[in-house]
């Protein structure tokens, strides 16, 4: 696989052997057996041709169910520091973008996940970006958690007061419990019942703001509105 990219279009190219078609021209399969330089369209469009990072694979995995954005796990990634000494924990995995991005970085991820068809996607993408390190488990974390001293537990789920009593148990001390929810209503709750617990102490509740821009020559101007609530963030730590 290679990329194509210029300075407002990316294109994965999974199969080099054939020409590709996009809006900006065709581009013959015998200039994508380059493995780096410019390379241009029948239309004169000009593209530079890489091979593919992590995160060019990452933008192209499968989609079931909606997944946590690039900005809160950044946050999430930042706010917790975790490494590549780090065992997570992901709970309501979805289509398994955040047990996918996070696997890049940590040691391992274990992924929980009630539903079997997300499983499938969850498992298609896992593949698709070749990981090792991720673990998929057919499992409800509300009815208990398998695994011991873990450094992070994400929860993505409607009620995820539910696992802290589970979540209690399976984190090490100074380990971080991490909910993301879409109401600031589940988010009071959650922290009200893990700080009743006097097992967690809350660090912090945000959400996250991103707008990209578009910079040429001298002008400079957004090109996408302000992205605000995705949903909550919601730290705790066990203590």
């Amino acid at each position: 696989m290679k990329i194509i990219i210029s300075n407002t279009k990316k294109f994965l190219i999974k199969d080099t052997l054939k020409d590709f078609h996009c809006k900006q021209g065709l581009i013959k399969a015998k200039d994508l057996k380059k493995t780096k330089g410019k390379i241009k369209t029948n239309k004169g469009e000009e593209f530079f041709i890489l091979k593919p990072e992590f995160i060019d694979l990452y933008q192209k995995i499968k989609r079931n169910a909606q997944i946590i954005t690039l900005k809160d796990i950044g946050a999430i990634i930042t706010e917790t520091g975790i490494n590549q000494n780090s065992k997570i924990l992901d709970a309501g995995a979805g289509s398994g973008a955040l047990s996918c991005y996070l696997a890049h970085i940590v040691k391992s991820v274990i992924a929980y996940e009630i539903r079997e068809d997300f499983a499938k996607t969850v498992k298609t993408n896992i593949q698709f970006l070749d990981l090792k390190n991720i673990k998929l488990k057919i499992k409800d974390i509300y009815t208990g958690i398998d695994e011991k001293n873990l450094n992070l537990i994400t929860l993505d789920l409607p009620e995820p007061w539910k696992a802290i009593k589970h979540a209690i148990k399976a984190l090490k001390q100074g380990g971080f419990l991490v909910a993301y929810t879409p109401q600031i209503t589940q988010a009071l709750e959650f922290t009200n019942k893990a700080v009743k617990t006097e097992k967690f102490v809350h660090i912090k509740t945000k959400e996250t703001s991103e707008r990209e821009w578009a910079l040429k020559g001298k002008i400079a101007k957004p090109i996408t509105p302000l992205i605000s609530h995705t949903g909550f963030l919601t730290f705790l730590r066990r203590i």
